[in-house]
């Protein structure tokens, strides 16, 4: 029998790739999350640009990481704030979506709290806060590799698409 990450690097490369090889009457929240976090990153090339790893993810929740490159800081030497929002934008989007919902971010709070620099490997984790019908809130924070928080993200997205059933043919929205 083929393991789950077998089946989904087949499905990837598929030219069948919109239809779903795994049975979702069968799958874990945490197995589709794992399964729609690994499609969303394999078609992202921004976060790819970034350097953005997978650590751990699961239902309303995701930690990735990332190294700060010299191409990312601004004319002061620090890292441009664009870089840790899309370190937390890219966290909140995998942590909202990874119910195989489609929800985009509607409102964020950003509050920057130390500096970045060059070299500095930083890590996002989103925790849900709240998991509406059509509204969501999440929390992401962003920290250093000497465990320092270095900024903090709140995000509310909007649900654009439920999944409604879970016998879907289609994987991934």
């Amino acid at each position: 029998m083929k393991s789950l990450d077998q089946q989904f690097k087949e499905f990837i490369v598929s030219d069948e790739w919109y239809l779903c090889p795994i049975n979702f009457l069968t799958m874990s929240t945490d197995i589709l999350a794992q399964d729609v976090v690994k499609y969303l990153l394999l078609n992202d090339p921004y976060s790819k640009w970034l350097g953005i790893s997978l650590e751990e993810n699961g239902e309303g929740y995701c930690k990735i990481k990332m190294t700060v490159r010299p191409e990312m800081l601004n004319g002061l030497g620090i890292v441009h704030g664009g870089i840790p929002f899309a370190l937390a934008d890219t966290a909140f989007g995998l942590a909202s979506n990874n119910r195989n919902n489609q929800s985009v971010a509607l409102d964020c709070s950003i509050t920057f709290i130390k500096t970045i620099n060059t070299g500095d490997v930083l890590t996002a984790e989103a925790r849900e806060i709240h998991n509406g019908r059509s509204t969501g809130v999440y929390v992401i924070t962003i920290m250093n590799q000497e465990e320092q928080q270095v900024a903090l993200f709140t995000f509310m997205l909007c649900l654009i698409t439920r999944s409604t059933s879970t016998m879907r043919t289609e994987m991934y929205f």
